[in-house]
């Protein structure tokens, strides 16, 4: 039987997008906002690596220096920098962050903290900064990616204060052999072919289309976050991973290992907004492991389906 909690449950809404580009026009984005505003989350996650993370990365060294994803280049690029001009440590100013009032100081702080999309929350164009981290900021404000254009937008329409940065890949490396057998397995005749056939690769296709045609991104969101459309993605997963022997066990046990370590960032980020509403923007792929894992870490949690905000 479940444990009886007091109060009201966690409500998270995973929202499992597309990684967007500029292909997608802001006029399409606007009816999702809405909704998404309506609903008013009391937190918003975006798949970035939390400032620590980033500090962590940057000590081990290795392939993690060639990073690409989580924004870890823009905030190894602007961290150094703003601590530099502010003389702080990275721990320093992120408690400056958090107390900070000025905007522009509140922004610089969280550039310090290695958190260029905290800052973006209080960035505006008339704040005068150094040329380069101006800059950087303008150039952030502009980027096509979900977490820009649906969860920093969303947050600073609702007037939050910090995002929930949740990304994570707490697997240092690969067997560089492993690594190879697992793309050369990826390049199979037979692999792709599975792959193009597969129901979710003909789904996803389908409902883009539909969604470019209504010239809305939320029949996009609406048709994949059901939860026939999450299976489909978690068995494309899985299945592309075993189907290439050992170097897929690894590559799977990458992704299990990344996606429990995301939810467990998620349900950290909880702990201030118990009995509220928080909404996580995460790549489509993500939703279905990280929703598993949520269910798991947090008996006081309702997961909710976005048909729910079409009522």
């Amino acid at each position: 039987m479940p444990h009886a909690f007091t109060g009201q449950p966690t409500e998270i809404l995973i929202l499992g997008s597309a990684h967007l580009n500029s292909t997608t026009p802001d006029a399409a984005l606007l009816p999702t906002l809405e909704r998404l505003k309506a609903w008013r989350p009391d937190l918003v996650g975006v798949e970035i690596l939390a400032g620590e993370v980033v500090e962590l990365y940057e000590s081990q060294g290795g392939w993690l220096h060639e990073l690409k994803h989580g924004g870890f280049p823009l905030a190894r690029q602007l961290g150094p920098k703003a601590r530099q001009l502010l003389g702080l440590t990275r721990a320093e100013a992120m408690r400056l962050a958090a107390t900070q009032t000025q905007p522009k100081q509140k922004v610089l702080a969280y550039l310090a903290a290695n958190e260029p999309w905290n800052a973006l929350l209080h960035w505006s164009p008339e704040q005068e900064l150094p040329a380069e981290l101006g800059a950087a900021m303008q150039e952030l404000s502009q980027h096509p990616s979900e977490s820009v254009r649906l969860g920093v937008a969303l947050a600073k329409a609702l007037g939050h204060q910090k995002l929930c940065l949740f990304d994570d890949f707490p697997l240092p490396s690969m067997d560089e052999e492993r690594w190879q057998a697992y793309m050369q397995g990826g390049e199979a005749p037979e692999f792709k072919a599975w792959l193009e056939a597969h129901p979710f690769m003909v789904h996803i296709e389908e409902a883009q289309q539909k969604s470019e045609q209504a010239g809305d991104y939320w029949v996009f969101l609406r048709d994949m976050n059901t939860p026939a459309a999450v299976a489909e993605h978690v068995d494309l997963e899985d299945g592309a991973n075993l189907r290439l022997g050992m170097a897929g066990r690894a590559k799977q046990a990458d992704w299990d290992a990344r996606n429990l370590f995301m939810a467990g960032r998620v349900r950290v980020g909880l702990l201030d907004h118990l009995g509220g509403r928080v909404l996580i923007v995460v790549g489509h792929g993500h939703k279905g492991p990280m929703e598993t894992a949520l269910r798991a870490l947090g008996p006081d949690v309702r997961l909710v389906d976005l048909a729910e905000l079409d009522a």
